[in-house]
């Protein structure tokens, strides 16, 4: 490639903002999967309520189906955790103790989602299992048992978790906001998200459940559509070519 008669390279920076473009596109993607998945259950079970036993009975008849909702959104909290490892590489070095901080947050959220995800997934779904062939008295065991993974799994994942991821998305935002060759508007853009995020942690505290779930999932989309609108415009920013020597 050749501009102006001299041979031209692709600067590192557009290389950099290029690989950060694709992981923010996959990470929008695992996102929608979860989402989409997990829309689809409550709409087929009625699952809106968040009760138990509804859960449970659901369970047997679409195990396919429940186990492939908490298993896409284990993709999606690995697909952030990378997401924010990448975002990271943009900022000056002079923030990169505040980013490892941020990605301490993002460890501890993950370590906390995947295991309320998966004790969903497993331990949650086995119960609902036992219950069918329990007599009345071993049936309310089940239930209670059941009862307590699922709050300890929502602790794990929209209390603990996503305070963590909020916290984390705000430092890499005001880090990246002081870099001087981001775009200082697309983490402006994203500041409300981690706000939103926080807000949910704050409901899910005062035990305002089902509002949180609701926040949480259209603050997911929020997410989303930011990390597809990020994708495009890194894809298409930075200078695209250095010349030769």
């Amino acid at each position: 490639m050749e501009s102006g008669g001299q041979p031209t390279s692709v600067s590192p920076q557009a290389v950099a903002f290029r690989r950060v473009a694709w992981v923010c596109l996959a990470t929008a993607l695992a996102h929608t999967v979860a989402v989409l998945l997990g829309v689809f259950a409550i709409r087929d079970g009625n699952l809106g309520d968040l009760s138990p036993l509804r859960l449970m009975q659901f369970i047997p008849q679409h195990i396919i189906l429940w186990r492939s909702v908490w298993l896409a959104s284990a993709v999606a909290s690995l697909s952030f955790a990378v997401f924010a490892v990448a975002y990271c590489q943009l900022v000056d070095r002079r923030y990169r103790a505040a980013t490892a901080v941020a990605l301490i947050f993002v460890t501890v959220a993950l370590t906390n989602d995947l295991n309320g995800q998966f004790s969903m997934m497993v331990l949650f779904s086995d119960l609902a299992y036992q219950m069918r062939g329990h007599g009345s008295f071993l049936q309310h065991e089940t239930a209670q048992l059941a009862w307590s993974t699922m709050n300890q799994a929502l602790t794990q994942c929209v209390l603990i978790a996503n305070t963590l991821y909020g916290f984390a998305g705000f430092i890499i935002s005001l880090s990246a906001m002081a870099t001087r060759s981001f775009p200082k508007w697309i983490a402006l853009v994203g500041l409300p998200i981690w706000f939103v995020m926080l807000s949910v942690s704050v409901l899910s505290f005062l035990g305002a459940l089902k509002s949180a779930l609701v926040l949480l999932l259209a603050v997911t989309v929020a997410f989303v559509l930011w990390t597809m609108v990020m994708g495009y415009v890194l894809r298409h920013s930075g200078p695209a070519a250095e010349p030769h020597a």
